[in-house]
């Protein structure tokens, strides 16, 4: 019975990847304007809403460079009709949207729904690889602290995958790139369990990191271009979707009772995302709302708002290093330590991501009323505090039970929404782009692979002097660090002169 999933797992990618190529190819609807190549300008001709103050100009700019927009000044909710100016003088009039509803189209939310998905599998391979690696190391004749080179292996593999994703989603539809990352996603989760020797492990873990990247990167780079300027608490809820995987793989490790059986269910999920990408319907791209960064943003200080991104890295690289790294080593942590029955770990990491998941639904309710930069980055900060100060709890009583399930459920409560705020501060001080969103992601992928690596070195490295206690002070750091990162961004952020004439703008606000 356990060989039939795997006989139907064929027939279902061979369809999958039939479905991705026919619905790219299919030429029945306009291709987004956010995946044009070459230079386009739009020209909104900007109506106020009735009880709005008149705008200083009546024509809106939005210029798109190969798939990024670059340059857009909106204050306000406007209706307007778009012209396409192509480079030969001929004009495409576009009908102009319907914004009498603040809502999104149906076709974007089910669309969002499917990157979403594709979200959750991310969450289900990172957490399936950190949660289970005591069972593949036993399988190759190791432990899991001497096979944490793994954890480089996936890094390598993910910087490549980062890399490569602007080029890849620039050059091909995204739903074939996305798609065929989840077929990937469906065959090696099957075949995972079956290595019996380290090289071809450590080769599996560079495959996934490849695939995770582009997979995680395409996932935000299709959500902004979608969202434009609302993308905000759509970034939040991917974050979400990333927990709530998460937090499924150690419920699904408990239910299935084998490692091959575990990673057949997440075989099967990450089927099912393609199925859900395959079958979403297109957005007409009148239906697109546009970026949130003014022109003198996006022109004078383009170079600093590409610092921004590299800030921003920084703290994902921290953030979601600690994160894999809480969900890879805890268990041993549980067998060094003794502070709980090793029969308790899978509910122990339950709880880990349940947090998780939990601070991430607080996060996005908290998003939707952020009205400037500097409240997101006050209840940022708390959070990176209070992180920080749960694992402080656990270290003044490493064999303590009760202070180890607080703070594990405290970390991850605060650690959830960190993620999405690092992303919410990204979609307001920067311009949606296929390579700002990479360097961003290049921060999440380095940093899930070589945080996790350099835990596993100090603990292996000083049995003695750290052992177990290396874990409680690497996921301090990744909460500290940010804490200071965070301190650079106001110093960095563009302020306005007051030139602009527009003062009620949300990106112009967020970035004073």
């Amino acid at each position: 019975m356990a060989i039939m999933p795997k006989i139907l797992m064929i027939p279902t990618i061979v369809l999958l990847l039939c479905c991705f190529v026919l619905s790219s190819s299919s030429g029945s609807e306009r291709p987004s304007l956010f995946e044009k190549n070459g230079v386009q300008r739009i020209i909104r001709d900007a109506v106020p809403e009735p009880g709005q103050r008149k705008s200083t100009t009546n024509k809106i700019f939005l210029e798109l460079h190969g798939g990024g927009a670059l340059e857009q000044g909106l204050s306000s909710p406007v209706k307007v009709s778009r012209q396409i100016l192509k480079s030969d003088g001929e004009k495409d009039i576009l009908p102009a949207p319907n914004d009498s509803s603040p809502l999104p189209s149906r076709n974007r939310v089910l669309l969002s729904m499917s990157y979403l998905a594709g979200m959750g599998v991310c969450g289900i391979v990172l957490a399936a690889l950190g949660s289970s690696l005591n069972g593949l190391a036993t399988n190759c004749g190791t432990s899991a602290v001497k096979v944490g080179t793994v954890f480089v292996a996936r890094g390598a593999g993910a910087v490549a995958g980062t890399l490569s994703s602007a080029r890849l989603y620039n050059a091909l539809p995204g739903r074939l790139v996305a798609g065929t990352a989840l077929a990937f996603f469906t065959v090696a989760l099957l075949a995972t369990p079956m290595i019996t020797n380290t090289r071809t492990l450590h080769i599996a873990f560079a495959a996934f990191g490849v695939c995770t990247a582009v997979l995680d990167t395409g996932c935000q780079i299709l959500t902004r271009k979608l969202h434009g300027r609302e993308a905000g608490p759509w970034l939040g809820a991917n974050t979400v979707a990333f927990g709530i995987s998460g937090c499924a793989v150690p419920w699904i490790a408990y239910m299935s009772g084998s490692l091959q059986r575990q990673y057949e269910a997440l075989a099967a999920l990450a089927a099912a995302a393609g199925a859900a990408l395959a079958l979403a319907p297109r957005v007409r791209p009148e239906d697109v709302p546009p970026p949130a960064v003014r022109p003198s943003q996006a022109g004078e200080y383009k170079v600093k708002l590409f610092g921004f991104e590299t800030v921003i890295a920084c703290m994902v690289f921290c953030l979601v290093g600690g994160k894999v790294t809480s969900t890879a080593y805890f268990t041993n942590y549980v067998l060094e330590t003794k502070a709980i029955k090793e029969s308790q770990v899978h509910f122990l990491l339950m709880l880990l991501w349940g947090g998780i998941t939990a601070g991430r639904f607080a996060g996005i309710q908290q998003q939707r009323k952020f009205d400037s930069v500097a409240s997101l980055g006050k209840t940022f900060r708390f959070n990176l505090m209070a992180g920080a100060a749960a694992m402080a709890l656990i270290g003044g009583a490493p064999r303590c039970a009760a202070a180890l399930w607080a703070g594990v459920g405290l970390y991850g409560l605060f650690n959830g929404p960190t993620v999405g705020f690092a992303y919410d501060l990204n979609n307001r001080l920067t311009v949606a782009t296929s390579l700002g969103t990479s360097v961003v992601m290049l921060g999440l992928n380095t940093g899930a692979s070589l945080v996790p690596y350099a835990t596993s070195a100090l603990w292996h490295r000083f049995p003695g002097a750290l052992g177990p206690r290396a874990l409680l002070l690497v996921l301090a750091a990744s909460h500290l660090a940010p804490l200071a990162l965070l301190r650079a961004l106001p110093a960095a952020a563009p302020r306005d002169d007051g030139g602009g004439g527009d003062d009620d703008d949300d990106a112009g606000g967020g970035a004073r």
